[in-house]
């Protein structure tokens, strides 16, 4: 199968924003009882990267409402058992990862049972999220298929209005106003987002602005939650939502300027090992999803402890190990027969 470089690129750089995301994390919820300095830092690092599930949510619009038709079985076989399958095999190890290492007080088979409806552990809403995307996907791709250019720029806009704009109205302005787009809130407006951003020639124009974008929603999200954190004296994550108005233009922003890089330098790419290596790395990104948050805390409490205090250092260094010790488990995992099906 011919693979698509910059939607390999963007994957890589998703699940690296995810791991970022999540070591900058912690210290969020410290605000006030660590110095309003270091804070910042973690903020920074936080909000430069909130574009990580967008990306991915952008990447599958791109890949199935571009594809050919199917029927209904070999869609759910295909996509739907391939994402719930590991989900389960995940569930599991970490209701033995709660029960045995942070020594919760857990059922492991009523938790197991469970798992079929909820998240066992934090990280995995995206996947029980992804999948109920994917029982609507058969349904967009018919609407995409069938539909002007002008139509889905129409559904993005009340995706907008629905998920960035009224909650500002009511949240931050205290403007009590009815939402009657309910069924345009969710994610699914970054599938179409994703496919339109893919489907139109980006010029070196459309690149420089989009770095200007993504820069301007980065320091958006920087100086709005600081402004809303310190309002109200304690962590306020209004503009670290994923569908804030300023993580969608950071990630509408950054999925262009990757793909003008990716389709521009395309052919050099595929020249050199880069290529192999962005290839197993976006390949191993599902499993460093699943994974990393165990390695990430055997590392927080056993290996990095000490160096909590120096913040900005202590984030990409914690990042980047959780990320490479991640990548060879999974990589590992990958050649075991027994395991492919727990990272595919």
């Amino acid at each position: 199968m011919n693979r698509i470089i910059y939607l390999d690129i963007i994957r890589v750089v998703a699940i690296v924003c995810v791991v970022i995301l999540h070591s900058a994390s912690t210290f969020l919820y410290q605000f006030n009882s660590i110095p309003v300095n270091n804070w910042q830092i973690a903020n920074i690092y936080d909000s430069a990267v909130r574009m990580s599930v967008p990306l991915f949510f952008m990447i599958s619009g791109v890949l199935f409402l571009k594809m050919k038709n199917e029927s209904l079985e070999v869609f759910f076989k295909k996509r739907f058992i391939k994402i719930f399958l590991p989900l389960l095999g995940w569930s599991f190890i970490y209701i033995l990862f709660r029960k045995y290492i942070l020594n919760e007080d857990v059922n492991i088979i009523k938790d197991f049972i469970l798992s079929f409806i909820r998240k066992e552990y934090y990280h995995l809403w995206f996947i029980y999220t992804l999948l109920g995307i994917y029982l609507f996907i058969p349904i967009l791709k018919i609407i995409v298929k069938n539909s002007p250019k002008e139509l889905l720029y129409y559904y993005v806009f009340l995706f907008f209005i629905s998920n960035a704009i009224f909650p500002i109205l009511t949240d931050l302005l205290h403007f009590d106003i009815p939402n009657y787009l309910l069924m345009m809130q969710g994610f699914s407006g970054y599938l179409v987002l994703g496919y339109l951003l893919s489907s139109f020639t980006i010029r070196k124009k459309h690149f420089i602005f989009a770095i200007i974008i993504f820069i301007l929603a980065t320091i958006f999200t920087i100086y709005g939650t600081y402004y809303l954190t310190n309002l109200h004296g304690s962590f306020n994550d209004f503009f670290y939502r994923y569908t804030s108005i300023s993580t969608i233009f950071q990630s509408a922003g950054i999925f262009v300027v990757i793909r003008y890089i990716g389709e521009k330098y395309r052919d050099n790419i595929q020249k050199t090992f880069l290529y192999t290596l962005i290839t197993i790395l976006s390949l191993s990104s599902f499993g460093i999803y699943l994974i990393h948050p165990i390695i990430m805390w055997f590392l927080e409490h056993k290996i990095l402890n000490n160096l909590e205090t120096h913040i900005l250092i202590y984030i990409p260094l914690l990042a980047i190990l959780t990320y490479s010790i991640s990548f060879i488990v999974i990589y590992l995992m990958k050649k075991i027969k027994l395991l492919q099906w727990m990272v595919p």
